[in-house]
Parts: C-alpha cells; structure tokens; sequence
C-alpha cells in the first residue's frame, strides 16, 4: 500500500517539474524571441536606411528639377496659390478659434452663480490700447443692451469657472469701458472666504496687484485664501471669484495692520488679462423683467 502511494507521489513531483520546466522554457522562448526580433528590426532598419535615403534624395532631386524647368510666371501662379490657400487656412483657424471662446463661454453661462436681480449679457473685446492694456478694454455693448456704470464684468477662467475682470466704468449706446482688476479705477468690495471678513479692493499707485483694505485686524487670512465679491454693492453679485491672498513669506502674516485700525491684504487676481477675448456683463434687471 505504501508502496502504490510512493510511486504516486513520484509521478506527482515529475509531473510538477516538468510543468515547471515547460514554463521556464516558454519565458525563455519568449525572451529570446523578443530580443531576436528587436535586433532584427534594428538591422533591418540599418540595412534599408541608405536605400530609403537615396529613394527620397532621387525623388527631391526630381521635384527640384521639375520645378525649375517650369516658366517663371507658372512658378509664380503656384506660389500665389499657396498663399491663398495659407490665407484661406489661417481664416478658418480664426473662425474655429472664435467658436472655441464661443463655446467655452457658453458652457461657462451654465456654471454662472445665482444672481437675483442680474442679467447676464455676453459681449466681446472691441478695442484695447497698448499703454493700457491690463487697466482697461473696451466691449461692444452699452446702455441700449441694458449695461450700466459699476455693472461687473466676469469671464471663464482657464479651467472654465467665472471669475471677476473688471468693472465697467464709462457707456455709450453700442459700447463701454472696462476698468479691470489691475486698474485703479476698478474698486469693489470683497470678502475672504474663510471667515467672511469684508474689505475694499482696489489697486495703489505704488503697487502692481490690488489690494484690500480697512479688514478686521482679527480676521482668519491664510496664503492662497479665495477673495470673493461681497454683494454689499447693488451693482454687483455676491460670490464672485477675485483672487487669491498672497503670502509675503514664511512664518509671515500675510496681513498687514496699518495704524492699529485695519488690515490690509495683496491678492492675485484670478484672471488672465492678455487671455480675454469674450466677456459677460451682469445687468440690472428691470422691474418689469423680475
């Protein structure tokens, strides 16, 4: 009996090391082929490059040729052509680019922060003047679309959220300026976000990112801390995106207390200026549209 159970137990561990020797030998057929066919590859593409070479060389020295055999005014015709057809390449670009800001607008409308009493109305950047480049712009919308002095200018930021460019500060029928963020004609009142303390932005003269002033000394400010619109303002929604608190060092306050009254914070605005290319005005709803 011990005997039958020995015999089955030899032919057990032959047939586990000849399942793993038929394993090992697979990896190594395997392994082998790999590095067989990657050699081969190598030198197969070393064999054929100073042929391929000299097929591509004959051709360029074809076309060359052909094309010199040509009569000036058809090498002219065909370079006009290009032109054209580059003209005509780089105009549709501009249209696919304009469809892109359209679209990115209108799916930034569907994410826009509930605003009671305000109407979104969606205008673009007609004019800009180099000396005043990030301080203003003007848009192609004024009173007769409803927009109004104070009213606040939003866009879609680089990931889509709407965040606060300007204010708009002078309008016409068909136009207005824009004041944005970095101008000092753009003052809005703001909070930070993590204990609601409120303050006014605006941009001094001595300094290149705005400010905001006359906060409570004992507020909560930490660095990168969103600063939002207030609402205190009747011209402008409550809950807009502004910037973020920058910090002015390590183990620094990013606060400033001035004259024991009032801190004072920098922010970095959250929108890129030189990136704007549409913008959304919140209007005031009229009494017979609420």
């Amino acid at each position: 009996m011990n005997f039958d159970v020995d015999n089955e137990n030899l032919k057990g561990k032959k047939i586990y090391r000849i399942l793993l020797f038929s394993f090992i030998g697979v990896i190594l057929i395997a392994a082998v082929y790999v590095s067989l066919r990657r050699t081969a590859a190598r030198f197969s593409r070393d064999f054929m490059s100073p042929f391929l070479r000299i097929v591509t060389l004959t051709e360029d020295t074809a076309f060359f040729a052909a094309q010199l055999s040509k009569p000036k005014k058809q090498l002219a015709l065909e370079v006009q052509n290009l032109q054209n057809r580059v003209l005509l390449l780089e105009s549709k670009n501009h249209v696919l680019k304009n469809l892109e800001d359209e679209n990115k607008v209108l799916r930034a409308l569907l994410k826009l922060p509930p605003a009671p009493g305000f109407q979104p109305v969606t205008a673009e950047i007609s004019g800009r003047t180099a000396p005043f480049w990030r301080e203003r712009f003007v848009i192609n919308r004024g009173w007769s679309d409803g927009v109004g002095v104070g009213n606040a200018v939003v866009t879609p930021d680089q990931v889509g959220n709407i965040v606060l460019v300007g204010r708009v500060i002078e309008i016409s029928a068909g136009s207005a300026v824009v004041a944005t963020v970095f101008s000092g004609d753009c003052r809005v009142s703001v909070k930070v976000e993590t204990d609601s303390s409120t303050g006014g932005m605006e941009v001094l003269k001595e300094k290149a990112l705005p400010v905001v002033r006359y906060l409570p000394i004992g507020g909560d400010y930490q660095p990168n801390t969103r600063v939002l619109t207030s609402g205190i303002a009747d011209d402008t929604p409550a809950g807009i995106p502004v910037g973020i608190v920058v910090s002015r060092g390590k183990d620094v306050p990013p606060a400033v207390i001035r004259d024991q009254l009032y801190a004072e914070l920098t922010i970095a605005p959250l929108i890129r200026i030189d990136t704007v290319r549409t913008v959304i005005v919140f209007t005031k709803k009229k009494e017979t549209d609420q």
